[in-house]
């Protein structure tokens, strides 16, 4: 009993924490291209309104460092959202420690609606004695996956060294939804922007 607890201790922040945001970082260098990419993958679920028409989001922040020198930035945003919600508007906001806010224009922005049906079966015994695989039920999921690039300026990389947290808002009719990047996660995009 004692062990028990003890692990739920240690490990339910961590696993409250997972539930939330998942991210990671990849490093490739592009032949082709001749650029280092360091790419900051963030996948989140609970944004801060409750009750509305998302589901999740996957942001990529990508640091290009090119031959000659030069270093751009580029957001690529997925996000997932019931069948019938609003239509994004085609600005989002970048908020900057609860005040700024930056508009940013959404670039080459595609929709598409996925329908996934899953079928559950259970085994039955006959009258004859022997088994039979019947469908007890059938789930059918869709989401509409929402999916939009944007480059980041000098001057907004220079504000993002130094913020203590950062908020993005986006607008689905009468809908606002606003994802906060955790700590943890704004660390690992600072740390992304100071690397060479």
């Amino acid at each position: 009993m004692r062990k028990n607890i003890i692990f739920l201790l240690v490990f339910m922040p961590f696993l409250f924490t997972r539930c939330n945001v998942t991210d990671y970082v990849t490093h490739q260098y592009d032949q082709v291209k001749k650029e280092n990419r360091t790419t900051l993958h963030v996948f989140l679920q609970y944004p801060e309104e409750r009750y509305n028409s998302f589901y999740s989001s996957k942001k990529e922040f990508v640091k290009d460092v090119h031959q000659n020198g030069t270093v751009t930035y580029r957001v690529f945003d997925q996000l997932k959202m019931t069948p019938d919600s609003y239509p994004l508007s085609d600005t989002l906001y970048i908020i900057l420690n609860n005040s700024l806010a930056w508009p940013i224009v959404m670039k080459q922005v595609s929709t598409s609606v996925f329908h996934n049906t899953q079928t559950q079966t259970e085994q039955v015994v006959k009258n004859d004695s022997t088994q039979a695989t019947v469908v007890s039920g059938i789930t059918q999921n869709e989401y509409k996956n929402i999916q939009f690039q944007y480059t980041l300026s000098p001057k907004q990389i220079n504000a993002l060294r130094n913020i203590g947290s950062v908020a993005f808002r986006y607008y689905a009719g009468p809908e606002t939804i606003t994802l906060k990047l955790p700590n943890s996660t704004l660390r690992k995009l600072k740390k992304l922007i100071a690397t060479n």
